[in-house]
């Protein structure tokens, strides 16, 4: 509990550094770096800093791939907005027995045209095409800690490059994560803390950092996770996310979080057969910008354990 609350004060202070900034939402580039991929993530709300016992950790906090002891590829595909796809491919592989290295190549994909009128006829003309990729490579470790060495402190780091195109324009950039999680084992809890996308600006745009504090709690039938974050340009954002063991590979989820005045919620299944996960999610985001309602994207993951083939 004493590291949570000072996770928290961290957390307090750095939010409190940058008012100017923080008021100020949608000032940061390469926007996509904030876009989850993993549905198992998306069916806990994204509440996984806390957690990050997947391949997905490389996104939320990198410190959680050295609980990976095995190799694993995890594949994502969401559909965004209309015409607008995103995916990535992750692979992590235990390089000690103490260690852990992963890969990770994200798109965002996307084309419209632009269209004029004349003569109260709608001309289509030139095709814009939107292509924002990274490539990213993360080594976290491992090391026993408490006076028994009972208990694992993880420490991960990610360094990455960024691309990103829209239509004639191209801008590049590289930026790093850190991330801190901590096993605390007897209370089968773990907290953790990840700063994400600290680098030079996109072109004229700065960064999307992101701070994410959170714990998690696992029981043999169901886990709970619980997080706070706050992004350099987004309001901050909390939430909690359940996963509910119903059968031997069968697991139900449910997540929601709250931000900007707005309640979300999220929706999620999972079957994990020993041999591979597949994970299904639907959520729900509320935005003004599109529609009183908001909008749906459902997300889907495929991860493939080598070692059990």
């Amino acid at each position: 509990m004493k590291i949570f609350v000072f996770l928290f004060c961290v957390f307090y202070f750095v939010s409190c550094s940058y008012p100017e900034i923080l008021s100020n939402p949608g000032t940061a580039g390469a926007n996509f770096l904030k876009i989850n991929l993993s549905a198992r993530a998306e069916g806990l709300a994204q509440n996984f800093c806390g957690l990050s016992d997947d391949p997905s950790a490389i996104y939320f906090n990198p410190a959680g791939i050295a609980q990976i002891r095995e190799k694993k590829l995890q594949m994502n595909h969401i559909t965004w907005y209309e015409d607008v796809y995103a995916d990535n491919v992750v692979f992590v592989i235990p390089v000690l027995s103490i260690a852990t290295i992963g890969f990770d190549y994200r798109t965002l994909l996307g084309e419209d045209y632009v269209r004029t009128l004349e003569n109260d006829i709608v001309i289509q003309k030139d095709k814009i095409i939107l292509s924002d990729t990274a490539f990213s490579v993360s080594f976290a470790m491992k090391f026993s800690v408490g006076e028994f060495k009972e208990d694992n402190l993880y420490f991960g780091a990610t360094g990455k490059y960024i691309d990103e195109k829209l239509f004639n324009n191209e801008n590049y950039s590289y930026a790093c994560d850190f991330g801190i999680l901590y096993d605390y084992k007897k209370m089968n809890s773990m907290y953790g803390i990840s700063l994400q996308n600290i680098g030079p600006n996109i072109g004229e745009y700065i960064l999307p950092w992101t701070l994410r504090i959170g714990t998690s709690y696992k029981s043999n039938d169901y886990l709970i996770s619980w997080e706070i974050s706050q992004g350099i340009d987004t309001r901050t954002r909390a939430g909690f996310g359940v996963e509910l063991k119903t059968s031997d590979i069968v697991v139900l989820r449910i997540g929601g979080f709250y931000q900007s005045d707005q309640l979300s919620y999220t929706l999620g299944l999972g079957i994990n057969t020993g041999y591979f996960e597949f994970d299904y999610a639907y959520a729900k985001h509320p935005d003004g910008n599109l529609s009183e309602l908001g909008f749906v994207s459902n997300k889907v993951s495929l991860t493939l354990k080598f070692n059990k083939f």
